[in-house]
């Protein structure tokens, strides 16, 4: 508590404040504001950001005389500014959404970038090639360095060797505790109604807790406060529909809803079968997206969000005689709810206050012979309590203080036990400016009440800007996250298990250095982004299962488990070219990343299935004329690691349920063989042939190479078979509308 005593204290001071400008940045196209611009007082070599909310205040010790506006997907904007203070009144900064077909481009010349973070624009993302013509926001950081996918097509991913359930993927501020759809080819996230997307892997800020590896912050469109629209779009998959608009009073609302239509095409393929045999399984998924924006006063806004969607797979086995029909029933959903707050009390002081709560629950039923009269209903729940402030005391010190409060309940059996587990947590994030260098420090504690548990994570991250075009930064990152998920394997799976932290299993904490090199260098013609980053991590009190389970309660959890460590050390390199009609980003990642368990392989340490020695992502857009642009993305990596049984042997008599046999085999050091190496290449095309509708297609993996997601052992030989294949070639086309 000493340190944020301190902070505040600090914060009294006032450096200087004779020239200030404050005032929104937001879109031109609809009026949303713009969250973390990058913003350039005169022709100083630093820069500053707005918030999460598009506000921004500017002090100078000097008159500002000009200020430039930047953001990724926009024209940069340089505003000439003559003798402001601060009595004046906010500005408002309309950026207009960049056209790269142009020869009037102004690219931001400061070289500055925060530590390990990306923001990609969406533009980009729904024109990047993908499964079935669905552009996904997921699939579109799994091109960033650091980045991992844990398998050939899906949706699960690993940030600088963390598990996949280490990441903090938010909506609108809340949770979303499973992110796929489709067996996870396809992310819940409907790219319509996403306005901003920024991913995070080092640096975090102290309002981000609760995991370890990475936080993906995705922002909900507000709804067009200037006019109706209404966009959608038909792919192989599913069909979209958007409406935005204004209300009264400076307030708009924005409705999106997406859902394939699998299940009438697989009732028609059902109808016209032959046999029984012939028949598909019966599966359908949708979401549901709005959002509603009251403007209080122009300093005051009311805020209310909402998401929903579910999928849901039916099968039925043939009946066959003297056995009863074999029936599977799979559903997973998600819900999230968030009540928002924002008020700007004078041009120094910017606060947000947020209640929210966020669902996940999934059901399987089963009376298979494998699974006989099975039932899993595992439940995740939360409600989220927020508050946070911008306090810009001086042009030298900004200070962020907050509070959060989770309350979490679990289940993980239909009639089983409840689990509660309260977590609050207090923060606060000093900005201190000096010359050549910046500072961001704070730090954030989290209490457990339940575990009498109290941890404090520091968080630090220096800047300083060696040349015109060349800043250096060091991150240090600890990190704590109280609620397990704990898997079988890297897949995301429907019926994962959620488990809190309690006497036997601890918080899991990790610690991670960063340090980064970022050349950046700009014209009205083009830009060159360079960026180097080498990262350390150490993670403690990882949860992982011995062996895999059949009965799911807490006696037999806590039995299979066992608790180890892991670390992770590499470097990233990040490449971006643009020119007015192409641009660049080409990605790599060297990746060393172990695991240690006292109960696995011996003690032995062992990589995890998911390491890639060797990563590289390229993505490339070309706009070719006005109305066509194609685009590519290449991924070349080490391949996925396995596990080969040595040997294979009979022990005698050890279950008579299973006759006179019983076959076992010694797997020998785990995860000791990698499979080939993996390359996948997709391409996309787009024609705008009227102002209101455009085509598209896409070929996803254009080689048609196949990789294995398992392996399995055939008991007969003494040979391994590949199996559960990833997506192969996938040809697809769609259209989309806007008016």
């Amino acid at each position: 508590m000493k340190l944020i005593y301190f902070l505040f204290i600090l914060s009294i001071h006032v450096f200087g404040q004779q020239y200030g400008i404050s005032g929104y940045v937001q879109d031109s196209t609809n009026s949303e504001r713009l969250s973390d611009v990058l913003i350039k007082i005169n022709k100083e070599s630093w820069s500053r950001y707005s918030n999460k909310y598009g506000y921004f205040f500017l002090e100078s010790d000097s008159a500002i005389k000009s200020i430039t506006f930047s953001y990724v997907g926009y024209k940069s904007k340089k505003v000439e500014i003559s003798g402001y203070s601060l009595k004046d009144t906010n500005l408002v900064i309309s950026l207009s959404p960049e056209i790269f077909y142009t020869q009037d481009i102004l690219v931001e010349s400061s070289p500055e970038s925060k530590t390990g973070r990306n923001v990609i624009s969406i533009s980009d993302i729904k024109q990047m090639p993908s499964v079935g013509g669905e552009a996904d926001p997921i699939k579109s950081i799994q091109l960033f360095a650091g980045v991992l996918k844990s398998i050939e097509g899906g949706t699960s991913f690993h940030v600088r060797g963390g598990d996949f359930d280490q990441n903090l993927i938010l909506l609108d501020g809340i949770p979303v505790y499973n992110i796929n759809h489709f067996f996870g080819f396809l992310s819940v996230f409907n790219i319509d109604a996403i306005n901003q997307m920024e991913f995070i892997r080092a640096g975090f800020e102290p309002k981000y807790g609760g995991k370890l590896s990475s936080v993906l912050n995705l922002t909900m469109k507000e709804g067009n406060q200037d006019k109706f629209e209404y966009k959608g779009g038909i792919s192989l998959l599913s069909s979209r529909f958007l409406v935005e608009g204004p209300l009264a009073n400076n307030s708009s609302m924005m409705i999106s809803a997406r859902r394939t239509y699998l299940d009438p095409v697989i009732s028609l393929v059902n109808s016209s079968a032959n046999t029984s045999n012939d028949k598909l399984a019966d599966y359908y998924f949708y979401d549901l997206n709005a959002k509603v924006k009251i403007g209080i006063s122009d300093l005051s806004h009311l805020y209310f969000s909402t998401y929903f969607g579910q999928d849901n797979l039916d099968y039925n086995e043939p009946k066959q005689e003297h056995n009863e029909q074999e029936k599977f029933h799979l559903k997973w959903g998600n819900q999230t709810y968030l009540l928002r707050w924002n008020n700007l009390w004078s041009k120094r002081l910017f606060s947000n206050i947020s209640a929210g709560y966020t669902q996940y629950n999934s059901m399987a039923s089963s009376n298979s012979v494998e699974f006989p009269q099975m039932e899993r209903r595992p439940d995740m729940a939360s409600f989220i309590l927020k508050f946070s402030a911008d306090y810009f005391n001086s042009e030298k010190l900004i200070l962020n203080p907050g509070y959060e409060l989770n309350c979490h309940k679990i289940k993980i059996t239909k009639d089983g036990k409840t689990y509660n587990l309260t977590e609050h947590s207090i923060y606060t994030d000093l900005q201190f400016k000096l010359k050549e260098f910046r500072l961001n420090a704070g730090g954030r504690y989290n209490i457990l009440p339940q575990m009498n548990y109290i941890s404090f994570n520091p968080r630090l991250n220096l800047n300083y800007n060696m040349l015109e075009n060349i800043n250096l930064s060091l991150s240090y990152d600890h990190l704590t996250q109280p609620v397990h998920k704990l898997s079988f394997n890297n897949i995301l799976n429907p019926i994962d298990l959620f488990f809190p932290s309690g006497s036997i299993l601890k918080p899991q904490e990790a610690e991670q250095i960063s340090t980064g090199l970022v050349y950046h260098k700009g014209s009205d013609q083009y830009s060159i982004h360079f960026v180097l980053n080498l990262f350390y991590k150490k993670m403690y009190n990882l949860p992982t299962f011995i062996y895999n389970i059949d009965a799911i309660n807490e006696n037999a959890i806590l039995e299979n488990l066992t608790i180890g460590s892991g670390k992770a050390q590499g470097f990233e390199i990040e490449t971006e070219y643009r020119l007015p009609h192409v641009n660049f980003m080409v990605n790599y990642t060297y990746l060393d990343s172990w695991r240690k368990f006292p109960h696995k392989n011996n003690g032995q340490p062992f990589q995890p299935n998911f390491d890639r020695t060797h990563y590289f992502n390229l993505f490339s857009k070309y706009h070719f004329s006005k109305s066509l642009s194609f685009a590519a993305t290449f991924n070349f990596s080490s391949g996925q690691i396995i596990n080969y049984a040595d040997q294979k042997f009979n022990i005698y008599g050890v279950n008579p349920d299973l006759g006179n046999t019983n076959t076992f085999f010694d797997y020998g050091q785990l995860n000791d063989i990698r499979s080939d190496n993996l390359m996948r290449l997709d391409l996309s095309a787009t024609w705008q042939y009227t102002k209101h509708w455009d085509l598209f297609a896409t070929v996803y993996n254009v080689f048609g190479n196949e990789y294995p997601i398992f392996y399995e052992y055939i008991d007969s030989t003494n040979e391994q078979k590949f199996s559960g294949f990833s997506l192969g070639f996938i040809p697809s086309f769609g259209f989309n509308f806007s008016y």
